[in-house]
């Protein structure tokens, strides 16, 4: 409809949106008024704007000596106009093509009669979850061409994976590969969290800190955590911590590998 080339084009397309608008639940008599305005100052095509006011009875008397007319039966009350405008314009001059804006003084239900031809876009985890998935899709397929039982085995797996509420280390992929993955989806989103529970301790850091301020490692039988970073500071309370003097970071893992040889 903004793109109308002529005028018969542009009522053509209003008839399909009246047609629509008396196929829905709670439609009304009164006006349906469909127009397109352009702000010539930001803008060179139209926007379109889709108006209905109903009729309502006995809201106007027209009474003087000269008047036939003495009582309106019937009229259009524009009190609580409907009104859909696209596209939205959240600014002057900014434009959301994927977007429209519903001006109404009241709810209408016949709006949601329009709610079942709406497709809304995946959550960013969802998107997530599934960009992850055909990640090892992927790697699975390049492991795996020539071996098709294992690889049905290791689908099983990761389908039992995704699924699982509580997730552990798979311990399927180098640190490489795991980089890999981790960048191309931080091309895409560079705030992605990364969220990580070892025993009682939470760390959380965007994804793309992986390989480069988080690492992971093992020692043992048990995991370490390795974070970086150019300062350190505390929150909430005091605690004697932040009277410490690091030890250099080899020492703390000569004391770690001695802790974990005492322990067996």
């Amino acid at each position: 409809m903004r793109y109308a080339e002529n005028k018969q084009d542009f009522l053509n397309v209003a008839d399909e949106l009246l047609n629509a608008y008396l196929n829905t639940s709670a439609v009304r008599g009164g006006a349906f008024l469909v127009a397109s305005a352009k702000l010539n100052q930001y803008f060179d095509d139209p926007f379109v704007f889709i108006l209905k006011c109903d009729f309502e009875p006995k809201i106007a008397r027209i009474t003087d000596e000269k008047s036939l007319l003495n009582q309106v039966e019937m009229a259009i009350n524009a009190k609580n106009m409907k009104s859909i405008q696209y596209p939205f314009m959240p600014e002057e001059g900014m434009l959301e093509p994927a977007e429209l804006k519903i001006h109404q003084a009241s709810h209408a239900r016949y709006f949601e009669d329009f709610l079942k031809y709406v497709e809304y876009e995946q959550s960013m985890p969802e998107i997530l979850h599934h960009q992850v998935l055909g990640l090892v899709q992927q790697q699975l397929e390049r492991d795996y061409e020539h071996k098709p039982e294992e690889r049905e085995q290791e689908e099983k797996d990761l389908e039992i994976w995704a699924a699982s509420e509580k997730r552990e280390l798979q311990e399927k992929w180098t640190p490489t590969q795991v980089m890999d993955a981790a960048n191309y989806l931080a091309q895409q989103k560079p705030d992605l969290e990364m969220r990580i529970k070892l025993d009682h301790i939470s760390v959380k850091a965007q994804l793309a800190d992986y390989g480069r301020k988080v690492h992971i490692a093992r020692q043992g039988e048990r995991y370490v955590i390795l974070i970086e970073g150019d300062y350190l500071h505390f929150e909430k309370g005091v605690s004697p911590v932040e009277l410490l003097r690091p030890d250099d970071l080899h020492a703390v893992i000569e004391r770690i590998t001695r802790e974990e040889e005492n322990d067996r």
